[in-house]
């Protein structure tokens, strides 16, 4: 992760009264999904009280926005949220990471993440990890990986099936592309 790019976020939210609740920090990551704006991961640095408040707001509901520098305001995803906050000993800052609860992100480098969802429980085809280059190029062909808005980490979300990579798969060795 490349921590050379820090934006100014807000985190805002309405009360019952209808009165704003703002609550201000730094991202040093953020993405977003680029077909709706909704935010999967923010990587923000605040006071430690303001860093709790982020962490409530966001476990809270999906009644909130984000507004980041540079990229105007993120809806919220509608799978939710995981919520991490860890205080920095000595200091008076907390970091809060949030990630959307989203299955079909793959977070970081995208090849070792593309090999982690594909070993995972919703892709059911056998594989072999030497086909990983064919079997991404076919998915990057079709339009299958998307990529996202953002800063700071690498973010994508497979937009595939399993019976999609069955398909794929059974081309490759139809074609005689991938070997067993």
């Amino acid at each position: 992760m490349t921590l050379s790019t820090v934006r100014e976020v807000r985190f805002q939210r309405w009360n019952a009264s209808g009165k704003a609740v703002d609550l201000p920090g730094r991202a040093v990551a953020f993405a977003e999904r680029m077909d709706d704006s909704a935010m999967l991961l923010a990587y923000v640095a605040a006071p430690a009280m303001v860093a709790r408040a982020i962490g409530a707001m966001v476990r809270g509901s999906n009644e909130f926005r984000v507004s980041v520098a540079g990229f105007g305001v993120s809806k919220c995803s509608e799978d939710g949220y995981r919520v991490s906050i860890a205080r920095l000993p000595g200091y008076s800052t907390a970091s809060v990471l949030i990630v959307a609860a989203d299955e079909q992100l793959l977070l970081g480098p995208v090849d070792e993440a593309l090999w982690r969802y594909l070993m995972s429980s919703r892709i059911s085809t056998p594989m072999l990890r030497a086909w990983l280059p064919q079997i991404r190029g076919e998915l990057d062909r079709w339009s299958k990986i998307g990529g996202t808005n953002g800063f700071g980490y690498e973010v994508n979300v497979a937009k595939f099936e399993s019976a999609e990579v069955d398909v794929i798969v059974s081309k490759l060795i139809k074609q005689r592309r991938v070997f067993v």
